[in-house]
């Protein structure tokens, strides 16, 4: 059974949630109105077309949030019904909002927006809670696992509360301050998803060692191999960020484009991809 042009465009409204045309349209292929649409349900849609306008969706949807939606959520939000009351609320204009909804936006764009806004004295989307704060590396009270700082230090426990008290983003890095593992928690809170990262075992978490031959009883050469490791044997400092639910996802996602070449996660590859359904 062959599906009709009709048939498919049904379909792709029923995935990316559009109720009309030129909804499907933006979200396609930018703004070239509903008539294309119209054409591929007259039969006009071939294999090429289609696989030409989802190349083109893919490629957007990875670097930039779905505008429509974006909008129809910040304006549930901040109770805003209409494009000029939101907009005014960013700072920004209206045809910004429209261009957002034809080309998508970029989550740092939201973010800086949103951070010069009157958004702020309301509601912070993102809060810094540490920046590049050193590891402690301590044994747990029970000895079974690694603690992120040290309980122990009185100056530490305000960062222990806000870690215990907030879901978002953070990030691990190395002993040169390049990042080496990003992640993130809508459901737990940042210290118990962190505590649980820096304790994981991945064969991703790679280190080069150095090890002996010896021969009778002496060393005489020596080679390096690799050996998988917990990130508490390769994070020396960490930073983590309160972010609204509502960005969390995005955020993570981000910031994993932007250190693809140094980060050591596992579904580093499957969560990329996710970012462009």
């Amino acid at each position: 059974m062959e599906i009709t042009g009709k048939d498919l465009v049904q379909i792709l409204k029923e995935i990316y949630d559009a109720k009309t045309n030129s909804e499907l349209a933006h979200i396609l292929i930018g703004d070239r109105g509903s008539s294309t649409i119209k054409n591929w349900e007259k039969g006009n849609l071939t294999k090429a077309v289609l696989k030409n306008a989802l190349n083109k969706l893919i490629k957007k949807e990875s670097n930039n949030l779905n505008g429509h939606q974006l909008i129809s959520q910040l304006k549930k939000r901040y109770n805003k019904k209409t494009n000029r009351d939101l907009a005014s609320l960013l700072g920004t204009n209206e045809n910004t909002l429209v261009n957002w909804t034809k080309n998508g936006v970029k989550t740092k764009t939201v973010v800086g927006l949103i951070g010069k806004s009157k958004v702020t004295h309301t509601h912070n989307l993102i809060k810094t809670i540490v920046e590049y704060h050193p590891l402690s590396k301590t044994l747990s009270r029970r000895g079974a696992s690694y603690e992120i700082i040290d309980k122990t230090e009185p100056n530490l426990k305000e960062i222990e509360s806000e870690l215990r008290n907030s879901c978002g983003v953070y990030i691990f890095y190395d002993s040169r301050g390049r990042a080496i593992y990003v992640g993130r928690t809508i459901t737990q809170t940042l210290w118990a998803e962190m505590k649980n990262a820096y304790n994981r075992f991945r064969a991703s978490q790679q280190m080069k060692r150095v090890s002996y031959l010896k021969k009778g009883g002496k060393r005489k050469n020596s080679n390096i191999k690799t050996h998988s490791e917990p990130l508490h044997n390769l994070a020396s400092y960490f930073s983590a960020y309160e972010v609204d639910p509502l960005f969390i996802k995005n955020l993570e996602a981000s910031l994993i484009n932007m250190f693809a070449n140094d980060l050591l996660n596992s579904k580093m590859e499957k969560r990329t991809t996710k970012t462009k359904k």
